[in-house]
């Protein structure tokens, strides 16, 4: 019975994680302990990539003038990504 159980437990987490590869396909690179300690820290994670985001964000503006092209700007994007 507890075979049965931790089986069990095994196939949901592993649809857990296939639910959480399949929305962002760059998890599929990570194995399943990374990715699991990635869901536990959510939401701190959450956070500290706002950061970044904003921050990187803040850089590439700083450097765009008022005449520069759509296309200027998603060419600075592209050097940050």
């Amino acid at each position: 019975q507890h075979n049965q159980t931790a089986n069990q437990i095994q196939v949901s987490l592993n649809g857990l994680l296939d639910t959480k590869r399949k929305a962002f396909s760059r998890f599929f690179y990570l194995p399943n302990d990374d990715l699991l300690e990635i869901a536990k820290e959510a939401k701190k994670l959450r956070k500290w990539l706002k950061l970044i985001i904003i921050q990187i964000g803040t850089s590439i503006v700083i450097g765009w003038e008022k005449e520069d092209t759509v296309e200027s700007w998603v060419l600075a994007i592209q050097e940050y990504t």
